[in-house]
């Protein structure tokens, strides 16, 4: 199959914000590779590529032994493509819209707020949405980890910095939860920042850069 593997833009990993919360609000999760995710089911092969993860809202934190449960909603987009088999004369390419709940453990005695860097772990992965063939549910998977780590760090002037990634394990259905198929192998996910907060943070650094400029420039003229 020619796989449908959009370019995605580079951008350095991490993201600043004003927040040290976790998950970070304003944030989105993808993979730098062109493919994100492939899945060999009977008669036909199904890639994901471009998949973005985002749109935490929601967000409940417990305390647990050794760290924090974080329990919130979620969004995903991206990009199908759907090989029928060596005997199709096509393949199948449409966008797909998920959504579902999320959980992720924040170990190494994290507590909401803190600094420093903490073992990650997604246990759960609940995400549904609807295709050209009918609803399609992804999960992580309930047999493999899907670890990961998460970095804040203070970065002065009220911002905080977050390096954050995890190695995911998913699985698909497409007949409602009654059978699963496994990707072919872990996909790894790195944290940046959403376009749209991107282009806000900038704004923001370039109007703090100007009301410093001009405040200099009245204190001279005084």
């Amino acid at each position: 199959m020619a796989v449908l593997a959009i370019p995605i833009a580079t951008r350095a990993d991490g993201m600043n914000t004003s927040s040290p919360l976790l998950p970070p609000l304003g944030g989105e999760y993808l993979s730098p590779a062109g493919v994100h995710a492939t899945y060999n089911g009977p008669g036909l092969q199904i890639v994901l590529s471009d998949v973005r993860h985002r749109g935490f809202s929601n967000v409940v934190t417990t305390p647990v032994p050794g760290g924090t449960l974080e329990n919130f909603g979620s969004e995903a987009t991206g990009h199908v493509g759907v090989d029928l088999g060596p005997d199709s004369f096509f393949d199948i390419f449409f966008d797909i819209e998920l959504t579902g709940p999320t959980s992720v453990m924040v170990g190494s005695g994290y507590t909401p707020g803190a600094l420093g860097t903490f073992e990650t772990e997604m246990l759960q992965l609940e995400l549904s949405g609807n295709t050209p063939f009918g609803p399609a549910l992804i999960r992580e998977s309930p047999t493999k980890q899907s670890t990961g780590q998460t970095k804040v760090t203070d970065i002065g002037g009220g911002l905080y910095h977050i390096d954050s990634f995890f190695d995911v394990f998913t699985e698909l259905s497409l007949d409602g939860g009654q059978t699963w198929i496994p990707s072919t192998g872990p996909v790894y996910v790195t944290l940046v920042p959403e376009p749209s907060s991107l282009v806000c943070l900038t704004c923001g650094a370039i109007a703090l850069a100007a009301g410093f400029a001009r405040r200099r420039r009245i204190l001279r003229a005084s």
